[in-house]
Order: C-alpha cells, then structure tokens, then sequence
C-alpha cells in the first residue's frame, strides 16, 4: 500500500511581474503487502533511495518521507515512488 499527503504553497517569485511558482510538500508512507520484516525493509530502502537520487530536499522520519519541490516535479515523484514498489 502507498499512502500520500500533499501540503501546497505558492511562491512570488517576482514582484512586479507577479509571477507565481507552486512549491509543495509530500510526504509518503510505503506499507508493502509482504511477508517478513527484512522484504518490508528492503522495499522502504528501494523507494528512499530512489527519492535520494532525484536531488529534492527531503526528510526521513520513522512513519514517513516528507519531500519538497516543485508540484509537478513532486507528482513524478511519487509515481516512480509506487513503480518502485510494485516492481520489488
């Protein structure tokens, strides 16, 4: 199971030109439907260190991963986040 929290926020980027970036947050919980604690460990591994190798800033905690970029940079993200999962 893939569970994900998205938190919006805009950004002027330009005053005068009143220019606006969206900025978000995400934080994911991988939950695989597998057997055996180290197969469970091994997926959250996979997925964290695919987040590693997309260069956003991102948080590891010990109920979820929370990552912050740009909104569509994010969503791609979190699709690879669940290819991931579902290809281990």
């Amino acid at each position: 199971m893939f569970v994900c929290e998205v938190v919006l926020t805009m950004s002027r980027v330009d005053e005068k030109r009143s220019f606006f970036i969206m900025n978000a947050s995400v934080a994911i919980q991988v939950l695989p439907g597998v057997q055996g604690e180290d197969e469970v460990i091994r997926i959250v591994d996979e997925v964290i260190e695919y987040i590693k190798s997309t260069g956003l800033n991102y948080y590891v905690g010990p109920c979820e991963t929370s990552i912050e970029g740009d909104y569509d940079e994010l969503m791609e993200v979190v699709k690879e986040c669940q290819k991931v999962e579902d290809n281990t």
